[in-house]
């Protein structure tokens, strides 16, 4: 027995529906991720090899609250590298930067940072560098 006309128009106005708020909804959603905080750079960068450095430099896409803002590096052992408390101008072609307060040795580091925008949506973010 075949289905009634009247089903099968109800089963295409719902997959059509459901596919229009589909298109509606994605591009929405991209572009709100477009315009939250995000890292655009760093020094040093992501898996890059460097001699040891005395600051680290993090930009952003936009302005970072800095009241929230943290920046943490360890060692290859694990142990926690003392760094000075985060530093920004507020000029977002400027970086947040956080001095090393020593000589780092070489190996593998990994630094981690959390931070948020204006509107107080938060990020965070880890990679890895390389001190030779």
């Amino acid at each position: 027995m075949l289905p009634s006309l009247r089903t099968v128009s109800r089963a295409a106005l719902g997959a059509l529906l459901i596919a229009g708020a589909g298109a509606w909804i994605a591009p929405t959603v991209r572009a709100e991720a477009r315009f939250h905080l995000r890292l655009v750079k760093s020094e040093p960068t992501k898996g890059d090899t460097v001699a040891s450095p005395k600051v680290l430099r993090l930009w952003f896409s936009e302005r970072a609250t800095l009241a929230v803002t943290s920046v943490k590096l360890k060692g290859a052992d694990g142990k926690d590298v003392e760094l000075a408390k985060p530093t920004f101008t507020g000029d977002t072609k400027q970086p947040v930067e956080a001095a090393v307060t020593g000589a780092l040795g070489a190996g593998v580091y990994s630094l981690s940072y959390k931070t948020a925008s204006k509107d107080m949506h938060p990020i965070t973010g880890e990679f890895t560098f390389v001190v030779r």
